[in-house]
């Protein structure tokens, strides 16, 4: 509990139910876990948080983020309900609760469990904030909140220099043109493009989708000016 009371008084003393300092843009700046593969280069909870939304009373938390796998890098907005206990629960990479524990202007801290597909039970922390690192008395108390989670100091990840550029983000799927929902199923943002061509005397339209990910903005714009 000490501990607890020393991470308040390095990331502030705000209570995390402001919903309010909750909502908006944000940057994961650490990330920590007992499971070190979980968070590792590809990991599948290596999440690079961009936006947290909710609705009225925060009854529902929205998180957006980015994830990496196979040198590909999706975006994916999860919901979590917040449970009686206070806590929010989302499936993602199987079943998860999480909880921000504390949260100021520039910061909000999360714990996380994660339940995978294999039954496999794994503790995380998440700090998210500005695009500012974390400072060395802020690093300090989260090593201490760590090892309170059973989390050695070595399992904590600085990710704010290997995240998501929001200069190189997808996007958004209501603002690009030519882009349709997720066609395959997976979330995937796929372009869709028409060309025309004629087969003999008839004239004929083909339509192309490609994932985004997989299409360069030069080639869009190749395609589509000789669509």
């Amino acid at each position: 509990m000490v501990k607890f009371l020393l991470l308040a008084l390095a990331f502030g003393l705000a209570h995390a139910d402001d919903y309010a300092e909750l909502q908006g843009k944000w940057e994961t700046i650490a990330i920590a876990a007992n499971n070190v593969d979980k968070i590792e280069k590809e990991g599948p909870m290596r999440l690079y948080v961009r936006e947290i939304d909710c609705n009225d009373d925060c009854s529902e938390m929205g998180v957006t983020f980015y994830v990496n796998a196979n040198n590909q890098c999706s975006k994916t907005k999860v919901i979590g309900y917040r449970q009686a206990d206070g806590t929010y629960r989302t499936q993602f990479e199987g079943d998860n609760t999480f909880k921000p524990v504390h949260a100021t202007p520039e910061n909000i801290v999360f714990v996380t469990d994660n339940v995978d597909r294999e039954g496999r039970k794994t503790k995380l922390i998440y700090v998210v904030g500005k695009g500012q690192p974390l400072t060395s008395e802020q690093h300090e108390k989260l090593v201490e909140f760590a090892h309170e989670k059973n989390i050695p100091e070595e399992n904590i990840h600085n990710v704010l220099a290997t995240g998501v550029s929001s200069r190189t983000q997808e996007p958004e799927p209501e603002t690009a043109p030519g882009l349709l929902g997720p066609l395959d199923g997976g979330g995937t943002v796929t372009r869709a493009l028409t060309v025309s061509g004629f087969v003999g005397s008839h004239r004929v339209w083909i339509l192309l989708a490609y994932p985004w990910h997989q299409m360069s903005a030069s080639r869009a714009v190749e395609l589509e000016e000789n669509s």
